[in-house]
Order: C-alpha cells, then structure tokens, then sequence
C-alpha cells in the first residue's frame, strides 16, 4: 500500500480534492443556471476546435442546453454530428443544414 507523504506547508489532498469538487460544482451549477436564463430558441451551432480542452466544455455546455453541436473536424468525419473541414478551403455546403451559430475555436496547425 502506498503512503501519502506531505512536505511541510503542503495541502491535505482529501481537502483539496473536496474542494475542488466542489467549485466545479459550484461552476457547472452557474453555467446551468446562465443556459436557462438564456434559453430562447435551440440551435444549430459548428463548433471548430471541439475536441481541444476550451471545445470540448464548450461542445459539452451547448449540448446541455438543448442544442444541436456540430463538430469541424480536420480529419475524416467519423460520426453523425462530425463534418470534416478545411480550413484553408471550407466547402461551399459545410455549414449547409440549419446551422445557425459558428464558434471558432481551433487553434493553429
């Protein structure tokens, strides 16, 4: 069995894994609270970047809400709510079918 050894001055890790539980509680109960306050219509929303760490939450939060995600993908789309993208020469129909809202949020390659 391994034993947790603390240097002098550091946190208790049950403490500090409580706490962290707990503001991300407290975050994903915000951002729940800021989707209903705002919720009109439901979109169609492309999302690039979506499998980075801001897309992902973003995917996640948008999805929650009731809207349909759409993720650019640079690779061969694998899914039904994946379009593959390029971006230095996006198809004239990517963003065909209903959607509404783009978020860019790759970042460079």
């Amino acid at each position: 069995m391994a034993r947790v050894v603390r240097a002098a001055g550091t946190e208790d890790p049950a403490a500090f894994r409580r706490s962290m539980s707990a503001r991300r509680d407290r975050r994903l109960a915000a951002d729940l609270a800021a989707l209903r306050r705002y919720r009109h219509e439901l979109l169609t929303v492309a999302v690039t970047g979506a499998s980075g760490l801001v897309g992902t939450v973003l995917a996640a939060l948008l999805t929650a809400g009731g809207h349909q995600v759409v993720r650019l993908v640079r690779r061969p789309a694998d899914g039904p709510g994946e379009r593959t993208w390029h971006p230095e020469a996006p198809a004239a129909d990517l963003l065909a079918g209903g959607v509404r809202g783009r978020l860019l949020r790759a970042g460079p390659r």
